[in-house]
């Protein structure tokens, strides 16, 4: 079966205008957000499987219950109309009494695309249908319903009829649904979608809040009386141990690895789930208070590492293929607890990235020799660098990242990274050969109005004191070259006449331990700057002072999209990024060469925003709201 586009974009204008409000629209589709709480987002790549010809990106909102698809390539909600493909294609509803968590796409075939999803209010792990076939468009799940039966409750001998009963796709779920008369009219609740926020009344339409149930009833009733009903979306629930932290399905999309937690004993679990027959096939043994998180397989598929976020333990499992709970875990040493993990391959060998919780780094863990890789040499630790904001998630890029630095020889430097999502707004880039952060068009550097001058308060006596100036750059300061170790800071350098030294104080950096002093090349405590300040004829004096301005030169993606402040959104506690990718340019034998563009698919949780972000220039091309 060849696949699908995901929308055939030259027939747009044949739909007319009655089939849109037919097919897409209800009266309240306005003011419904497509988002509400996006937590977490998976991509399907069309060589995974599933009917899609570009990637399609799939995210779960932890506050109402429902999946969103999009249309990654053209920046939209992804359409199943081929006709109109500026209709949405319906949510993937499972009721919006559900909390959802981390979501996994599973696409065995051409025709088929089933989402897990985790639910934090029933502590179980959701199965939810999208795509159920081609034939030869895209059959998305229709909802169905039993039908509805009167219970008199009392035995008087009364009737109620359910007339004109609808069910609207993307809404609907499989759930139960009563409805309790109070001698007035109906209360109604269901099973995932809880107790809806106004009653049903006899002998008038009615629907409940997101139009999962439309419907007329008329008859007789007394108080407790109740009518019972079931709809289906072919949507299932799987008991796995408790709540579900973290999904990661294997690149064969055979397994799917499952961390748990549950709430009565306080325990914690690495399980794993077969995905085709649906159940769980057991859980590997873990040292006593392990508590496993976020988890990463390799793109072989022959290990999956697990983030711990109770123990200093990274969990290393290889993975067993024929008896997959019999395969072999071992510990790895960390700092300290992890928020989260992201594998990457360098030409250096394989490392992990890791996020220590409560330290505002990610470190480089290297495989090979069971060491942390030294960041910034001047101070040899074995540790990353301080980002200032607690880390949300990482992902590696699907591929190297050409980005906006070039080499001495004026080559652009191409570099395996890993995204680094931050509570702080931000999203960096982490250069997973050395540590460093990626770099924008300048790199780290200071900011000097003119390079023949330079920032200078004179207070006391006329002083001729001055910091000597590079020739080959223009500059009085050097900033190290590793980004992420300067800060974008003003610096304070301040004479101590008793002392016959600078004292220096960075505006986030703080006061430095070492003073500079005249004719001698200082250097600052992490290494980020130095300079030398030369005496001159004149003496300096008490309260002298220079101005050091330092730019990160980080390459940072963030609510300021066009990077000038004219198109901002405020972006507040973004969720874990999900790497993607698409071919841009000619793609039939033609002479433009095709453009590989790698991208992070940016759920922002609390903002209600999705973003598309391109790593090559840290910008965030769409925003979907």
């Amino acid at each position: 079966m060849d696949r699908q586009p995901v929308s055939l974009r030259h027939l747009v204008l044949l739909a007319p205008l009655g089939l849109v409000m037919a097919w897409g629209c209800t009266p309240d589709d306005d003011t419904d957000p497509h988002f509400d709480g996006p937590v977490a987002a998976t991509v399907l790549h069309p060589q995974q499987g599933g009917p899609f010809d570009e990637p399609v990106g799939f995210v779960s909102n932890s506050r109402s219950g429902r999946i969103t698809a999009l249309d990654l390539k053209h920046g939209r909600l992804l359409s199943d109309q081929p006709t109109s493909s500026f209709l949405r294609a319906p949510y993937v509803a499972t009721g919006r009494d559900r909390i959802l968590g981390d979501i996994a796409v599973y696409a065995p075939t051409d025709e088929q695309v089933t989402l897990f999803v985790a639910d934090l209010r029933y502590d179980v792990l959701v199965e939810a249908p999208y795509v159920v076939g081609v034939d030869p468009w895209l059959q998305i799940v229709e909802p169905t319903a039993t039908e509805p039966s009167f219970v008199d409750v009392d035995g008087s001998g009364d009737s109620v009829t359910v007339a004109d009963l609808q069910l609207r796709r993307g809404y609907t779920t499989t759930e139960d649904w009563t409805l309790e008369y109070d001698g007035d009219a109906w209360d109604v609740t269901g099973t995932r979608s809880g107790r809806q926020g106004e009653q049903a009344p006899m002998g008038e339409p009615w629907h409940t809040g997101w139009r999962e149930l439309e419907f007329e009833l008329s008859g007789t009733a007394t108080a407790g009386d109740r009518i019972e009903l079931s709809t289906d979306t072919g949507v299932m629930e799987h008991e796995v141990g408790g709540a579900v932290q973290a999904l990661a399905l294997h690149p064969s999309q055979s397994l799917l690895a499952l961390s748990t937690f549950d709430r009565a004993d306080g325990s914690a679990a690495l399980g794993l789930f077969d995905p085709a027959a649906g159940e769980l096939l057991g859980e590997l043994t873990l040292a006593d208070g392990a508590q496993p998180y976020r988890m990463v397989w390799t793109p072989q598929g022959d290990r999956l590492y697990v983030a711990d976020a109770s123990l200093p333990i990274a969990w290393e499992v290889t993975l067993d293929a024929a008896d997959p709970t019999a395969s072999t875990v071992r510990e790895l040493a960390m700092h300290a607890p992890l928020a989260d993990l992201a594998f990457v391959d360098t030409d250096q060998g394989e490392r992990l990235a890791v996020a220590p919780v409560g330290l505002n780094r990610v470190d480089l863990y290297d495989l090979a020799t069971e060491s942390f890789v030294v960041v910034n040499s001047f101070t040899g630790d074995p540790w990353g660098l301080d980002l200032g904001s607690p880390v949300s998630g990482l992902a590696t890029a699907s591929f190297p990242v050409r980005l906006p630095q070039t080499t001495e020889f004026g080559a652009r430097v191409v570099e395996p990274t890993v995204a680094v999502s931050l509570f702080s707004g931000h999203m960096l880039q982490l250069e997973a050969s050395s540590g460093c952060l990626a770099q924008d068009e300048s790199g780290p550097r200071s900011l000097e109005g003119d390079s023949n001058s330079f920032a200078f308060e004179d207070l006391g006596n006329g002083s001729d004191s001055t910091i000597w100036m590079d020739e080959a750059t223009e500059s009085h300061v050097a900033v190290n070259r590793c980004a992420g170790i300067a800060h974008s800071e003003e610096w304070q350098v301040v004479f101590d006449e008793v002392d016959q030294s600078w004292w220096v104080d960075g505006g986030e950096s703080g006061v430095q331990e070492q003073s500079a002093y005249n004719d001698l090349r200082y250097v600052s405590d992490e290494g980020s700057i130095s300079f030398t300040i030369m005496a001159g004829l004149a003496p300096a004096t008490d309260g002298d002072r220079y101005y050091l301005t330092v730019d990160d030169g980080v390459l940072r993606a963030s609510g300021n999209l066009d990077r000038y402040g004219d198109n901002e959104h405020y972006f507040e506690m973004p969720g874990r990024p999900a790497p993607f990718w698409f071919d841009a340019g000619a793609t039939g034998g033609g002479w433009d060469e095709l453009d590989r563009r790698a991208f992070m698919l940016w759920p922002i949780t609390n903002s209600d925003l999705v973003g598309r972000v391109r790593l090559s220039s840290a910008e965030v091309e769409i925003v979907w709201n």
